[in-house]
């Protein structure tokens, strides 16, 4: 019988040997060199390590040609004396399309084995399909997708299912008498959102996910979706909260709101205008005044002093006596009123912008940059004087 396993097995190894290579360069990874391997595993009787390598090479072989690799894996595991895995191999084999006659005959013998020794099919069965199944009766076959039929013994056998999307699910099949038949599971969809609950002085708050306002439902939660979001809460006479949150499918992120009062800035210091910026500025409208009534004082006296001289009549010698004699009488009694004025002028100006600098530098807090950007007096040598140049 073993000869005959055998034989079958060299058998399947040339049709798929016959296969082109068209999967990977890596020999590794080439289907035909993992079967070669797991033919020779099998013919040493490792047939656990061989089982491995078939399903290695299994998902790298065209569909029309899984057949082979199936119906060597049902003789390994015929031989191996595990009649379950066999027995569905071999099934698998049939439905493949295998052109072997004797891959149904076997699958026949194993299930009239299976009986015998009080093993009961079951088919499984999930919505949705293609859930993969785990559980220890698979042995090895941790990969098997739903639907498919095992084969179990009488008892308790926690099975599991999982699919992507869904949740996993674990059940246990309780067959008594080779009942039930068939398992029919329903998948729970998996949740896509998380839940962030607040807690905190949260009266009239309203919070800004990632932006946008969202309501709080009941005791201050959120209903989210997965993954990372800004969270903003803004309380009436509280500072704003900002945080991070990150949101995890099915969780619940807890975010404590602390109550923290906006900070009331202290009253502005009161800057008081010196006195002397007053006084300056008073003394310097004084001054400026009393220069312009000097200099019409001076005006007036020239005036009168041109009236006295008359240059008009009498010889050249006697108008050149009567100009020196005016030259004489302006500059004693004009020109010092005049340099009076604009002494005064110059004085009035510079006190009443020294004054303006002080009022207006206090006014600004006095602060250094107020005084840069404030105005600016200039103090300007003039001929008959002194004067200043005021500016902002």
């Amino acid at each position: 019988m073993r000869g005959k396993n055998l034989a079958a097995k060299l058998t399947a190894l040339t049709v798929l040997s016959l296969l082109p290579q068209t999967v990977s360069a890596d020999e590794a990874a080439d289907p035909q060199t993992l079967n070669k391997e797991a033919a020779q595993l099998a013919q040493e009787g490792r047939y656990d390590q061989a089982v491995q390598k078939w399903l290695e090479a299994l998902p790298l072989v065209p569909a029309e040609h899984k057949h082979i690799l199936h119906k060597n894996m049902g003789k390994a595991y015929q031989n191996w004396g595990r009649l379950p895995e066999a027995w569905f191999h071999f099934d698998e084999a049939v439905r493949g399309g295998s052109p072997d006659p004797t891959v149904a005959d076997s699958r026949t013998e194993v299930a009239d084995k299976l009986r015998k020794d009080g093993y009961c099919r079951v088919e499984l069965v999930t919505v949705p399909e293609g859930a993969v199944a785990a559980g220890a009766p698979f042995g090895i076959e941790q990969h098997l997708k739903t639907p498919f039929s095992w084969w179990f013994q009488d008892g308790e056998h926690v099975l599991s299912f999982e699919a992507p999307g869904y949740l996993k699910s674990t059940k246990t099949l309780k067959l008594a008498q080779c009942r039930p038949a068939e398992l029919k599971l329903t998948l729970e969809a998996a949740p896509v959102e998380g839940k962030v609950q607040l807690t905190g002085t949260l009266s009239g708050a309203q919070v800004f996910v990632d932006g946008t306002a969202l309501p709080l439902g009941a005791g201050g939660s959120l209903s989210l979706p997965q993954g990372e979001h800004a969270l903003v809460v803004v309380r009436p006479g509280k500072a704003d909260f900002r945080t991070s949150v990150k949101v995890v499918a099915g969780k619940t992120a807890d975010v404590n709101v602390p109550d923290a009062a906006i900070p009331v800035a202290p009253p502005p210091k009161e800057h008081r205008r010196p006195a002397w910026a007053y006084v300056a500025v008073g003394a310097g409208a004084a001054a400026i005044l009393a220069g312009g009534a000097t200099f019409g004082w001076a005006m007036y006296r020239l005036d009168d002093i041109d009236g006295k001289y008359d240059v008009a009549v009498g010889s050249q010698a006697e108008k050149e006596e009567l100009l020196a004699a005016h030259r004489a009488e302006v500059e004693d009694k004009v020109h010092p009123l005049q340099a009076a004025s604009y002494a005064l002028w110059g004085a009035g100006v510079a006190a009443a912008a020294a004054g303006t600098w002080g009022l207006v530098s206090a006014g600004s807090g006095g602060s250094d940059k107020a005084q840069a950007d404030g105005p600016r007096v200039t103090v300007l040598p003039l001929p008959w004087g002194i004067g200043a140049e005021f500016s902002f």
